[in-house]
Formats: structure tokens, C-alpha cells, sequence
């Protein structure tokens, strides 16, 4: 007997639809590649005994001078740390959360853009600001903010149950970002009761109290960069730091006396909410814009290759995707995560992943509104809409529940018949590997198949191997798609299939 091998390259494609999208992976969910084989991603536990109550928004985690790890929890509400084995909240009275909302009124957009005491309408509840957390390490102490609030308040580390407290001397902004010069540099502030929208500021370097831009004894200073929308984030990269508006992004280079750092405009795009900016591989970073996914490395933006962006785009929610959408690294896997809201939802339920070693792309099915990488963590953590955390790749099941079938691979049209004639696919072998399963009984086959191109798709299966490999199946069809199911919540490897093909006649 003769077997056809099948063997597809990592990554979705998707032309139209599965049967015009020939020898690629066309639909996934919780599958990743490894080595050009499909593996399952790993699970995860929950690390909150009860949910905190709030969306999670935001994580800053650092490794502290007595290489203990820290991690901040930000909701739309609160302010956790990790403290005596649960999250203690250490949220500073009186400061204004960064809640993102449809409804427009008082506090939305930016500091200072409108008259006080006059709520603002929906249509104008974003433009050009969004409620955001800002973190940034200052030794083992953070620095952080809200966009809502606009004070700097500064976190000891050495007194992690000590709530913080703001800062009197820096100026009210958007977002914060400690460079490597030591410099604290700020964006979007409040100087002297003047907002300036456009300016990029820093203090002295290694002070958190010397402002004073006319001094010519100290390295404080400020520019304001010629843009077309308000600065609202600011994040380190290797080569310096990213400034960001909604449709611009510039670059910062230290560049030593008299001018301390210096700003030019390296692209123009539109910016969906900061949170989508995703750092990763030492220094590179990735977004995903309204046109496409952006790539920033070694001083150059420019638009990802990405064959399923068309379809992210068109199941991105119009309303709420700006606003929740968020994207970061893995940290265990080079993979970034974007996640976003599908159509009608209002929180993020689905994601894309990019593989940025070997550039394969993955998408699934999954409720996270935030997540950070590993790296000062063991493992990536995520937060949900309850307030729930999650440790991922931990594991293999869904806090201890099964996910089995939800665990899945479909390909497009395998390519198996002209059109012309009917065939049969009688038989299959699988190369996959469990050393937990050893009856190889870890994966099922299902496949569909259709009679005519717009005719209804029948479905065959699913079939289980036998426990000497092979796998009976009965599939009678003009054309064929297999998919690819997790029958056991385990490591498995999935390699090449082999098909028993025979014409079935004409019809």
C-alpha cells in the first residue's frame, strides 16, 4: 500500500477560503510550532485565589538588588504587588484610574485639552488621548503613572507593602520612561499650568527632584517635536527610546552636551492603543496599527508580512478594539502576542502570534486583557475581565480543567483530487510522539470534504489511531481538509501524515 505524505509548512494562510488556500494551515487554536512540528501551547494556573474584581490592565515586573522578582498588577480600579503569598493592594488615595470608556464626560482626554468642569461628548472622549498605566524600573524602586492622573508617583522597593506616593517636583504628563543614561524622561507635561501636548522632557541624570531646564550645571532639558497629534507613550528600545502619538513615532538617541538627547520622526502611521506596543529580542518592538503590523528594529519601521491580517482586521470590533486590544512577548517561546476584541465584543477574546525566529504566524481563541512575558518572571502571566491571573505555559490544562478538543490544527485544501473524480482516503498514519501516551492515541483525525465548490462541507471523523498507529477512516469527497485534535492535555509532537488515496469514481 502505498501512502501519500502530506506534510504542511509552519503557519496560516488564508486565500479566500480553505479550498482556495491549497497545502497551508488555514484555522488553529492553542497550537504553536516548534521545530516545524505542531505542538500544543501550554497551559496555565491561577495565581489569584479569588479575582481582584477589576479588568486587569497592566503588569511591571523587575528583579529587585536582592534578586527577589516584583511584579505590580494594574486594574481599571487598583494597584496590587505581590505580598505575603497574594496581591495587596497598594493603590495611592486620591489618584485618578486610567478607565478607558465609550460614554465621553468628565476626565476623559488628555490633561488640560478642555474647559474644566465640562464633560466631554463620546465622539470627542478619545481624541487624542487614552487612559493609560505607564511603569518604568529606577533600580529596584518604579516609577509610574496614570494619563488620568498625570502625577509621578515612585514605588520602594525595599518596602513593598508601603503605598506609594507622588512626587512633588516633576510635571504632570501622559506616560514616564527611565532611559539608559539615567535620565527620567516624561512626555505630553504640565509646565507652569501649560499643557505641552508635542514636548518630551527629562530631568537630571540619576535625580528624581532636579527639573530645572535652565540650569547649564545640570542634564535636564526638554524638546518639542513637530507633530500632528499629542505625545501619549514612551517606551525603551536598543537604540534609544520610542515616542509615540497616535500617528507618529519618533526616535530619541542620547547624544551628550550641550542638547543631552535628540528626536527624529521615523514613521507615520495610525496607532491603535499604546498597550498594543510589544517589546522584544533585546530591544526591537512590534505594534499592531489600523494598516498593518508594524516591526521597529535597528532604527527602521516598516510593515510586517502578515498573511492573515485582512482577517484580523476584519473581525477586529470598530468600537472597543482601539481601546482594549494589547500585545506583548512570551518570553519563554520567541513569539509576541497580540490580543484584541472580535466584532461585538468588549473585551479581548481573541489573538495573533508571531513567531519572530523562524516568521510563522498563529492565531486563537482566548479571554486575556493583559499579559507580560517572562524574563523577571518564571513564566508569562495574564490577567481576565474578573481580575483573575494566570501563569501560562504551566501545565497543560485550563486551571486544571480539560481542554482536549479545544486544542486544534485545520488545514486548507490538501490537494488530494483534480475535481474531476472522487476519491477515498481509507486509511492514515500520523507521526506524533507522547511519552505520556505511549498507545499514540494523543491526537484525532477529522477531515471535510465537499462534492461540488460551493456545495455544503461534510464532515468525516473524528478518528482515533489504533494502538499500532494506524487510522481507520472512511472519507469520500472531490477534495479534502484535515484537522488536527488534542485528545490528551500533554506534550505532543505532530509530524508528517500519510494518506491511503484511491479513486472513488465519478459523479
Amino acid at each position: 500500500m502505498k501512502l501519500l505524505p502530506i506534510r504542511l509548512p509552519p503557519g496560516l494562510e488564508r486565500n479566500g477560503t480553505p479550498y482556495d488556500t491549497t497545502n497551508r494551515w488555514w484555522d488553529m487554536n492553542l497550537m504553536r510550532w516548534v521545530s516545524d512540528a505542531a505542538r500544543p501551547i501550554g497551559g496555565w494556573v491561577r495565581k489569584t485565589e479569588t479575582p481582584l474584581g477589576d479588568p486587569v490592565r497592566r503588569f511591571h515586573a523587575w528583579s529587585k538588588n536582592d534578586n527577589t522578582r516584583g511584579t505590580l498588577v494594574a486594574t481599571d480600579q487598583k494597584l496590587y504587588t505581590d505580598f505575603g503569598g497574594g496581591w495587596l493592594d497598594i493603590t495611592p488615595p486620591g489618584i485618578v484610574p486610567p478607565i478607558n470608556t465609550l460614554a465621553g464626560g468628565y476626565g476623559t482626554g488628555p490633561y488640560g485639552a478642555g474647559t474644566y468642569g465640562t464633560p466631554r461628548p463620546p465622539t470627542e472622549a478619545f481624541a487624542p488621548g487614552y487612559g493609560l498605566w505607564s511603569f518604568d524600573n529606577w533600580g529596584e524602586d518604579v516609577l509610574f503613572l496614570s494619563s488620568k492622573d498625570n502625577r509621578l508617583f515612585h514605588y520602594i522597593g525595599s518596602t513593598p507593602d508601603v503605598v506609594p506616593l507622588p512626587l512633588a517636583e516633576p510635571p504632570l504628563s501622559n506616560a514616564v520612561c527611565v532611559t539608559d543614561e539615567r535620565h527620567v524622561m516624561l512626555v505630553g507635561p504640565v509646565i507652569g499650568g501649560t499643557y505641552f501636548p508635542h514636548r518630551v522632557c527629562w530631568a537630571s541624570s540619576e535625580s528624581l527632584t532636579d527639573w530645572d531646564f535652565a540650569s547649564v550645571t545640570n542634564t535636564a532639558g526638554f524638546l518639542d517635536l513637530t507633530c500632528t497629534s499629542p505625545l501619549n507613550f514612551i517606551v525603551k528600545v536598543r537604540e534609544g527610546v520610542l515616542a509615540f502619538t497616535s500617528t507618529e513615532v519618533f526616535l530619541g538617541t542620547y547624544v551628550g552636551l550641550p542638547y543631552v538627547y535628540g528626536f527624529q520622526k521615523i514613521g507615520e502611521m495610525p496607532l491603535f492603543h499604546p498597550y498594543n506596543i510589544a517589546l522584544h529580542n533585546s530591544g526591537h518592538a512590534m505594534w499592531l496599527s489600523p494598516r498593518a503590523m508594524m516591526m521597529y528594529a535597528g532604527g527602521v519601521i516598516q510593515a510586517m508580512d502578515c498573511p492573515i491580517f485582512n482577517d484580523i482586521k476584519d473581525d477586529f470590533a470598530d468600537d472597543w478594539g482601539p481601546i482594549r486590544s494589547h500585545a506583548s512577548a512570551n518570553g519563554l517561546f520567541p513569539e509576541v502576542w497580540v490580543f484584541w476584541p472580535s466584532d461585538g465584543a468588549t473585551e479581548c477574546d481573541r489573538y495573533v502570534v508571531f513567531n519572530y525566529l523562524d516568521g510563522w504566524w498563529g492565531w486563537g481563541y482566548l479571554n486575556r486583557t493583559a499579559m507580560i512575558r517572562s524574563g523577571a518572571l518564571k513564566r508569562p502571566l495574564a490577567g481576565t475581565s474578573d481580575g483573575t491571573i494566570y501563569e501560562h505555559e504551566n501545565g497543560w490544562t485550563d486551571a486544571g480543567l480539560p481542554i482536549l478538543d479545544n486544542r486544534w490544527l485545520e488545514s486548507g485544501a490538501l490537494g488530494l483530487g483534480d475535481g474531476n473524480q472522487l476519491f477515498d482516503v481509507k486509511q492514515a498514519m500520523l507521526a506524533s510522539q507522547d511519552n505520556f501516551h505511549p498507545q499514540k492515541q494523543t491526537v484525532k483525525l477529522q477531515f471535510f470534504g465537499r462534492y461540488a465548490p460551493d456545495g455544503d462541507e461534510r464532515v468525516f471523523g473524528p478518528y482515533l489511531p489504533r494502538l499500532d498507529g494506524y487510522i481507520d477512516t472512511r472519507v469520500n469527497s472531490r477534495e479534502a481538509r484535515v484537522r488536527y485534535i488534542g485528545n490528551a492535555d500533554a506534550l505532543f509532537d505532530i509530524g508528517l501524515l500519510r494518506l491511503d488515496v484511491s479513486p472513488g469514481g465519478s459523479r
